[in-house]
């Protein structure tokens, strides 16, 4: 019998599963990173094709070249600092978990506290109203451990290297280019995992959001 329970659970549990996943509804955040904006003076990204499918070859092989900071990427603490740890040293729950977008509009509104297991916040509207010192204050005072912007960098003008300085010596990573144009702030279930490069102060990622509701 008490076997029987177990296994009726275990059931129930995984027809759960199978019905979240199948009625979920995911956001594509990622920007291509070969027709995404550019920062200033980066060099564009280039695909080099090292071998096409033909009578030598039975596979087409390429070679990226591209600035890690293109498209939506992930800023480490070494970005800023060289002591800082590089994208593998931080944990991956980081950017795997419940998040909070939160759109800006130029009024001040308050930022809500981390809270009830989430402990990722994503701006939209960062290109209209970049993030200031005080903005990222509120972040480390909230309580979250990462932060993210629809705009290619965080900050702007003189206060980009400010507000870099200010999240990453936090401990904060940035997972900058992101696009929430057809996301509307609320709760979401975020994967933002990093391309795992040993040395690198910056990785690619595919970030997508999942909706709870």
């Amino acid at each position: 019998m008490l076997l029987f329970l177990r296994e009726g659970r275990f059931v129930i549990f995984w027809l759960f599963l199978l019905h979240v996943f199948w009625t979920m509804k995911l956001f594509d955040i990622s920007c291509d990173i070969m027709h995404s904006r550019l920062y200033p003076d980066t060099v564009p990204p280039r695909v080099v094709v090292l071998s096409e499918i033909d009578a030598s070859s039975p596979y087409r092989v390429s070679s990226l070249c591209a600035d890690l900071h293109t498209g939506t990427h992930i800023d480490a603490p070494l970005h800023c600092f060289p002591d800082g740890k590089g994208i593998v040293d931080i944990p991956l729950d980081r950017f795997w978990g419940r998040c909070i977008v939160v759109e800006r509009n130029g009024c001040g509104t308050p930022l809500p506290p981390a809270s009830d297991g989430v402990g990722i916040v994503l701006f939209k509207g960062c290109r209209e109203f970049p993030l200031s010192e005080a903005d990222c204050r509120s972040v480390v005072d909230g309580g979250y451990c990462t932060v993210g912007c629809d705009d290619i960098t965080v900050g702007a003008g003189d206060g980009e290297y400010v507000v870099h300085r200010f999240l990453l010596g936090a401990g904060i990573p940035v997972i900058e280019g992101l696009c929430l144009r057809d996301v509307v702030p609320g709760v979401y279930w975020l994967s933002a995992l990093p391309v795992k490069i040993d040395g690198a102060e910056a990785s690619f990622c595919r970030a997508v959001l999942m909706a709870l509701d």
